[in-house]
């Protein structure tokens, strides 16, 4: 099973992960949460984890960018 993580962020990274093969197979970045390159386009897959970002009081502004970037994701 291939499962494609996203890690959200200012630079928002991905990997396309083999889960049977345990290996990740491609893996990339882009800036925020549009990705505007056509020659590094990220994958397609069934399968899809978003790390979800846990704000506290007096958390510095790049967890609550992270939190937006990962809400703009998932509304698509």
């Amino acid at each position: 099973m291939k499962v494609l993580a996203i890690d959200p962020g200012a630079t928002t990274g991905w990997v396309l992960y083999d889960a049977d093969a345990k290996r990740a197979l491609s893996s990339g970045q882009f800036r925020g949460h549009t990705h505007e390159s056509d020659d590094d386009m990220m994958p397609c897959s069934k399968v899809v984890v978003i790390e979800r970002p846990k704000g506290y009081h007096g958390s510095p502004g790049a967890v609550v960018d992270c939190g937006y970037v990962c809400g703009r994701i998932v509304q698509g």
